[in-house]
């Protein structure tokens, strides 16, 4: 009877492991939009068209992201000094060319390979100023020229 009970024992431990690796990954997409598709529930499918970069000026404090403007509550994201809401293209305005991912705290750079694949979450206007407002430089390479 004792390997029996050493079975049980291994299968009701990988149950509760299963359960809190369950737990974890819907408290994530809960937070970061991923279960909706970086939506906010019930919000809108379609992306709103891009604001005007005149119509975004640096701030700092509380701007609701690109897709909560339909009234659901979402939370804001928190818009540091040096830097300006992105509109949810994939463009930063000119004087603020450094794409920041508020929920990865990453930032991108133009010239790197990964530039053009992330959406502006957060446009900064320098590296400097993105560092100070917590986030890290992306590890992607610079995109090849093949000049030689």
């Amino acid at each position: 009877m004792e390997p029996l009970g050493r079975v049980f024992d291994f299968i009701l431990k990988l149950l509760v492991l299963a359960l809190i690796w369950v737990e974890r990954r819907d408290a994530v997409r809960a937070t970061s939009g991923a279960a909706t598709g970086g939506r906010p529930p019930g919000g809108p499918a379609t992306a709103h068209p891009p604001a005007s970069p005149e119509a975004r000026q640096p701030s700092a404090g509380a701007v609701p992201p690109p897709d909560s403007d339909d009234g659901s509550g979402a939370a804001p994201i928190e818009i540091p000094v040096g830097a300006v809401a992105g509109d949810g293209s994939m463009t930063c305005p000119d004087d603020y060319p450094v794409k920041g991912n508020p929920s990865s705290l990453i930032y991108h750079l133009p010239g790197q390979l990964s530039y053009d694949r992330f959406r502006a979450g957060v446009c900064f206007s320098s590296p400097e100023a993105a560092e100070a407002a917590g986030y890290r430089a992306s590890n992607a390479p610079s995109a090849r020229t093949d000049d030689a």
